[in-house]
């Protein structure tokens, strides 16, 4: 299962368009699980604690290739956690349909 998510996951990658997702989508999503939350900043523990209710295959894809690769392009401080500012400022962040899925599939607010 998790060999097909990956399979899934990088056939994506190798697409231009994004069917599924739109930038503004996936951070109007993170404004909202935010909000709900009265917090200002989600870090890495906060996304996995999000996704330990997902099957097990998706939880490791999402922990294992998507979490790393997000901070990576969006978090321009290097304090391992996203706001909104640097989500929507961040001209790298979010700028795949593979890691707004993977972002899409943890947040399901």
């Amino acid at each position: 299962m998790r060999l097909l998510f990956v399979l899934l996951m990088h056939t994506l990658t190798l697409t231009n368009a994004c069917w599924f997702y739109s930038r503004e989508t996936s951070v109007q999503k993170i404004k909202d699980l935010l909000e709900k939350n009265h917090i200002s900043e989600i870090s890495k523990t906060d996304i996995r604690g999000i996704t330990s209710s997902l099957p097990a295959p998706i939880q490791w894809a999402i922990n294992t290739v998507g979490v790393s690769a997000i901070f990576e392009d969006c978090d321009a401080n290097g304090d391992n956690t996203l706001t909104v500012y640097e989500i929507e400022h961040t001209e790298t962040c979010l700028a795949s349909c593979v890691k707004m899925g993977i972002l899409n599939t943890a947040i399901r607010v």
